[in-house]
Order: C-alpha cells, then sequence, then structure tokens
C-alpha cells in the first residue's frame, strides 16, 4: 500500500491569504493600466503629433484586460483554496463524529451478557 498524505488546513487558508495578496497587487496593476490607457495628455506634444496615444491605446487596453483575467483567475484560485480548507475540516470532522459513534458501540457491545453464564 502506498504512502498516505496529509492536508493542513490552515496552511491552505493561509496560501489562499497569499494568493489574495498577489491579486491585490495584480488588480492594482490592472487599474494602473487602465489609467495610463485613457491618457491622451501623458505623451508629450511630439509623440501626440505622431499618434503615438492612438497607436499605445489597443495594445494597453488588451494588456490591461489581461492584467485583470489573472486577477479574476487568482480570486478563484483564493476561493477554492478556501472551500477546500473547509471542507478537510469538514470531512475530518465527520470521520471523528463517525469514530466516536464507532467507539460507543464497542463500548455497548462490551456490556452485552456473556453467553453460558460467564
Amino acid at each position: 500500500m502506498g504512502e498516505g498524505f496529509q492536508v493542513d488546513p490552515d496552511k491552505l487558508r493561509m496560501h489562499a491569504g497569499s494568493v489574495g495578496g498577489i491579486k491585490s497587487g495584480v488588480d492594482e496593476a490592472a487599474d494602473a493600466g487602465g489609467h495610463v490607457a485613457s491618457l491622451n495628455d501623458a505623451y508629450g506634444w511630439i509623440c501626440q503629433g505622431m499618434g503615438l496615444p492612438d497607436m499605445l491605446r489597443g495594445p494597453q487596453e488588451r494588456v490591461t484586460a489581461m492584467i485583470q483575467r489573472v486577477g479574476a483567475k487568482l480570486g478563484e484560485d483564493q476561493h477554492k483554496l478556501g472551500d477546500a480548507a473547509k471542507r478537510y475540516d469538514e470531512a475530518e470532522a465527520k470521520v471523528i463524529e463517525l469514530l466516536k459513534e464507532l467507539a460507543e458501540s464497542l463500548d455497548k457491545a462490551g456490556d452485552a451478557p456473556k453467553l453460558g453464564g460467564r
């Protein structure tokens, strides 16, 4: 039989928190990207005369959208990690309850009358 594995739900929750911290930074980057993409006056008059703001707007908006999708995926992962920790806690509580019930049943079986008067 292969070796088992252990899962520490608290470590899963801690990792979910770390993922949430990274998500916050990614969300901030997406906000900054959206802000920059909308600034025509962020470029000097020579760049504006060359049409640079219009040329860069599309790529900046696409990159901003990609960053937003990364943030959304990180949010999903954070949520899934938290849910997994909760499910592990619930499964452990259920196993503990079943073992207690089994122990009580075995204790009661020990009180059964003996056959043959012994």
